[in-house]
């Protein structure tokens, strides 16, 4: 239920608990994002922003993403895994349990190269200088948890979505 805030705060604590690399990855990805939102901010005020800028910020970015995502998609399958056993075996389900990446950059179904990920904030600078905040990146993306390959939050009983949220 909800907006996708929650389920990367999930995602990051968990990660970032058994993993010290994750937790101070997230947390250079998070300057750099703060870094990179704070040159739209004087851009928009007039002040002269340099192109090298954006570039040394979009890099470090990019850099972080992969790393984090990377962490992100191998954690997924291990906790659907688990999450599968104790639905299936521990509760006597009959219905597939599968998580899904929602990713801000793409479909999310594969990694994208660091080279990739500069493209995508070169390419989305344009748009996002106007809404003055980065839009695409980890700390956009979201998971889905789906039942018998149909989105829990749109098909499963409130009764059912609990107790999936407790099994995570």
């Amino acid at each position: 239920k909800g907006g996708g805030e929650r389920r990367r705060h999930f995602l990051n604590q968990v990660l970032g608990q058994t993993n010290p690399r994750y937790a101070q990855d997230l947390k250079a990805y998070d300057r750099a994002v703060a870094q990179r939102n704070r040159l739209f901010f004087l851009s928009r005020l007039g002040e002269a922003v340099r192109e090298e800028d954006f570039l040394a910020w979009e890099e470090q970015l990019a850099r972080f993403s992969v790393s984090l995502l990377t962490q992100r998609f191998r954690f997924l399958p291990f906790l659907e895994q688990k999450a599968q056993l104790y639905w299936l075996d521990w509760l006597g389900q009959t219905k597939p349990i599968a998580i899904r990446y929602g990713a801000s950059w793409g479909k999310g179904d594969s990694l994208p190269t660091v080279e990739a990920f500069q493209r995508l904030f070169q390419v989305s600078r344009e748009s996002e200088m106007k809404r003055g905040q980065t839009l695409i990146g980890p700390h956009r993306d979201d998971f889905e948890i789906c039942l018998a390959g149909h989105p829990v939050r749109e098909t499963a009983s409130q009764g059912e979505q609990r107790l999936l949220a407790f099994l995570l």
